[in-house]
C-alpha cells in the first residue's frame, strides 16, 4: 500500500471535560497535528483527510455477550474463573491475559462510561464519512481500535509510570522517540532547568508533552504499524464485537 500521502491519526477520547486528544503522523513519523479539542473539532480534522488510518482508544460498541458463552470461555487459555469476565468484550480479556491494563465495556449502552459512548458516536460518524473497519483491507480511509498502554509496552521492559506525572510523561516521550517518532528530545527538559528557575517555579512547559497528547501519538504510531508493517501487529478479539490492535514486542533503539 502506498503510504506517501497517508496520515496516521490517534485519538484518545478520554481527555477530560468531554475533550479528546488527537495526533497525526506522516509516513516518516513526523507529527503533523497534536492537540486537544472537542468532539466536533476532532471529527472535522479527521473527516477532512483524504487518506488516513485512525486508531481510537475506545470501543466501537457495547460487548455482544461473547464472554458469557460457556463454550467460548472454555476455549480460552487461561480460562477465566467461574463467574468472572462475563460482562466484557473478548478483546479486553485477551488484553488482561497479556498483562495490559484496559477498560471493560458493558453490554448495555446505559452502563457504559461517558467517554465510551463518545467513542461509539465517533466510530459511527467516521463510518458515515467514508471510513471503514481496518479488517476490510487496503482502503484509503480506515479506522481501528488500539490501546496506548500496549503501544508503549511493545518496546518497554520496565513499569509504565503514572501518565500525568513528570517522570511518566518523560518516559512515554522517550519511548515513542525510541520507536521512531520524530519528537523533540524529552531530555531537553533538564537542560532548561536552572537553580534560579526552579526556585521561581519556572519549569519548561513545552517538553515533555502532556499525557493525553502522548497517548494520542502512541495510538497514531499503532495506526502506522497497522498500515505500513501489519506483520508487527496482532489483532485481539472478535471482528464483530471489536478487535484491538496490539503491536508485537520489539527491541527499542536505545
Amino acid at each position: 500500500m502506498d503510504i506517501s500521502q497517508h496520515y496516521f491519526i490517534g485519538i484518545e477520547p478520554d481527555a477530560g471535560l468531554r475533550r479528546m486528544a488527537y495526533a497525526a503522523l506522516d509516513e516518516d513519523l513526523r507529527p503533523m497535528a497534536l492537540g486537544i479539542g472537542d468532539f466536533e473539532e476532532v471529527l472535522a480534522y479527521v473527516g477532512g483527510q483524504k487518506q488516513a488510518t485512525v486508531a481510537i482508544a475506545g470501543p466501537p460498541r457495547p460487548n455482544l455477550g461473547l464472554m458469557a458463552e460457556e463454550e467460548r470461555r472454555s476455549s480460552l487459555e487461561p480460562m477465566p474463573a467461574k463467574g468472572t469476565w462475563k460482562d466484557c468484550r473478548l478483546a479486553e480479556y485477551l488484553l488482561y491475559t497479556r498483562d495490559v491494563q484496559a477498560f471493560v465495556t458493558p453490554a448495555k449502552t446505559s452502563a457504559c462510561k461517558a467517554w465510551m459512548r463518545s467513542a461509539f458516536h465517533l466510530y459511527e460518524k467516521l463510518f458515515e464519512l467514508g471510513y471503514v473497519n481496518h479488517s476490510k483491507g487496503e482502503v484509503e480511509k480506515r479506522v481501528l481500535e488500539a490501546w496506548p498502554v500496549a503501544s508503549y509496552a511493545a518496546s518497554m521492559e520496565g513499569e509504565l509510570l503514572p501518565k500525568y506525572s513528570l517522570e511518566g510523561r518523560l518516559q512515554r516521550q522517550l519511548t515513542l522517540s525510541n520507536q521512531g517518532l520524530r519528537l523533540p528530545d524529552a531530555m531537553q527538559f533538564f537542560e532548561e532547568i536552572t537553580r534560579h528557575r526552579l526556585i521561581l517555579g519556572q519549569l519548561p512547559t513545552d517538553v515533555p508533552y502532556g499525557g493525553d497528547e502522548l497517548d494520542a501519538l502512541a495510538l497514531a504510531n499503532t495506526a502506522y504499524l497497522c498500515t505500513a508493517q501489519p506483520e508487527e501487529v496482532e489483532l485481539l478479539g472478535d471482528v464483530d464485537e471489536g478487535q484491538v490492535a496490539v503491536p508485537r514486542p520489539r527491541m527499542s533503539d536505545s
